[in-house]
């Protein structure tokens, strides 16, 4: 802390290289690079499950998540899509989306550990990497019609 005492927090540090690896392994429903199930994909399931209760419990975070709510340290951004999110300290974020394979993570190193402005510009950025994702794909695969449907 500022006064130069150790504190304790339940929070992972994690080098980039790890923090991708730990990205992959939920993008894999819990299996590791050998394909071994460590994790039930029951977890992953009931992560972005429909849940009325978590969804009232969390309105105020409607223009962050307005289809989601927060489970098991993850916050679902849309259940039906399964897009759901993990966002730490300082800048860092891990976006899922398990209907498209497809997962984010992002390192950063702002002077704050978290508030709304960081939580809402980490979204934005979020955001604006899938689009120009989408909009530079050059690939001839018909099934990529979209990356991941992004709000304009």
């Amino acid at each position: 802390d500022g006064f130069g005492q150790a504190l304790a927090q339940g929070a992972i540090s994690m080098t980039l290289p790890d923090f991708a690896r730990a990205a992959l392994f939920v993008l894999n429903k819990g299996r590791n690079y050998k394909g071994q199930q460590i994790v039930s994909t029951a977890f992953f399931d009931d992560l972005v499950a429909t849940n009325k209760k978590l969804k009232d419990a969390f309105k105020n975070y409607r223009s962050f998540a307005p289809n989601g709510h927060y489970r098991s340290q993850f916050w679902v951004i849309d259940a039906e899509k399964n897009q759901f999110m993990m966002i730490g300290i300082h800048g860092q974020l891990a976006y899922f989306d398990h209907n498209k394979e497809f997962a984010l993570i992002t390192f950063g190193a702002y002077p704050i550990a978290k508030d709304f402005l960081l939580v809402d510009s980490l979204v934005v950025l979020r955001d604006a990497i899938l689009r120009a994702l989408v909009s530079n794909y050059r690939g001839d695969d018909e099934d990529f019609d979209l990356l991941l449907e992004v709000d304009k």
